[in-house]
């Protein structure tokens, strides 16, 4: 009877392996989640790919899917700051192993719009069948802005600056660089030409690192002519 008591139990525990699926997360079952909790790209990087991650004790012996939903509730407009993203099943086949990914495409669009900061999206994964969602079940994808210009009102007159297109690479001591050139073309009895040289260092600043742009007249002014943000060196 003791033989036969341990042979009952190990069929049990065989039994609810399989109508597991698979296990993974200490027992719990595979599920899945995204690879992230948050990214950021640029408007203008183009086509990127965001993955969802299958979490699993052992290779799965039935598909697991489970919907991307954009829940809306970012501060990025649909249709205009990124493509569309209708809801999407991602489905992990039969056979697949712990740590399997599938992925969907997110695409921010150039607006080419001066905006006050940065936007959101927000995606979290829903409905899944053959297993369960895991964290990060929510991910939050930022979509920087690199377009600025400047805007200046002096003695009952606006100004307003071009814009420029920014890659940045360090924000430190871009708000002092264009303190700077207002003042320059204060001094003159300038203001229009020194928002004009402040709103161009302001930009060059943002592409270099450390806090103090070592910038050259002749640069500021060929790229308040449009000939790029590239300092030369």
């Amino acid at each position: 009877m003791k033989h036969a008591g341990k042979a009952v139990i190990v069929v049990a525990l065989l039994s609810s392996s399989l109508a597991c699926g698979g296990g993974g997360g200490g027992g719990g079952g595979p599920s899945a989640s995204f690879a992230l909790s948050s990214g950021a790209s640029a408007e203008d990087a183009g086509l990127q790919s965001l993955d969802v991650v299958l979490h699993t004790a052992v290779p799965l012996i039935e598909a697991l899917s489970v919907d991307v939903v954009d829940l809306g509730t970012g501060t990025a407009t649909s249709g205009s700051d990124y493509t569309a993203i209708p809801t999407q099943t991602v489905t992990f086949p039969i056979g697949s192993a712990d740590g399997a990914t599938q992925t969907i495409p997110f695409e921010p669009l150039d607006d080419a719009l001066v905006e006050a900061g940065n936007e959101t999206v927000r995606l979290r994964l829903e409905n899944a069948l053959g297993g369960g969602v895991s964290g990060p079940s929510t991910f939050v994808g930022t979509i920087q802005n690199i377009h600025s210009a400047t805007v200046g009102f002096a003695n009952g007159e606006l100004f307003e600056t071009p814009s420029y297109e920014v890659e940045i690479v360090d924000r430190l001591g871009a708000g002092d660089a264009m303190a700077s050139g207002i003042i320059h073309g204060l001094l003159d009895g300038d203001f229009a030409k020194g928002l004009q040289y402040g709103a161009a260092m302001g930009a060059i600043k943002h592409t270099l690192p450390g806090d103090l742009p070592w910038i050259e007249k002749e640069e500021v002014e060929a790229t308040m002519t449009g000939q790029g943000l590239r300092i030369k060196r």
